[in-house]
């Protein structure tokens, strides 16, 4: 999603809003959602989830930046991804708190 050329950015952002919502359907059907996990609980999602949120936020920040020629595409599918995840997180309260430390809503 990092790439310079732009139909390459948002076909990757499309991709992870795939593997996301298969994620979150295959999260929904497999178990119960509980709270209180923590990574002792021999869960590495914690970790993938946190490395995905603040990869999305990154990119999401670059594409916002350049105040000329902002793709669209690209920030709706970044958000898109943002929120699915967020949603059907197990670890809501972590990432909620990283996207505070990453600042997000100054990035939107």
């Amino acid at each position: 999603m990092l790439d310079g050329d732009r139909d390459v950015k948002v076909s990757a952002a499309g991709v992870c809003f795939g593997v996301i919502c298969r994620w979150s359907d295959e999260l929904r059907s497999d178990c119960e959602p509980s709270e209180n996990l923590t990574p002792d609980d021999g869960n590495c999602e914690e970790e993938w989830e946190v490395e995905l949120m603040s990869a999305l936020i990154e990119c999401l920040r670059r594409e916002t930046e350049d105040s000329i020629f902002k793709n669209i595409e690209m920030i709706h599918r970044l958000l898109g991804c943002i929120g699915k995840l967020l949603k059907f997180s197990r670890y809501e309260g972590i990432l909620r708190t990283l996207i505070e430390s990453l600042e997000l809503s100054e990035a939107l």
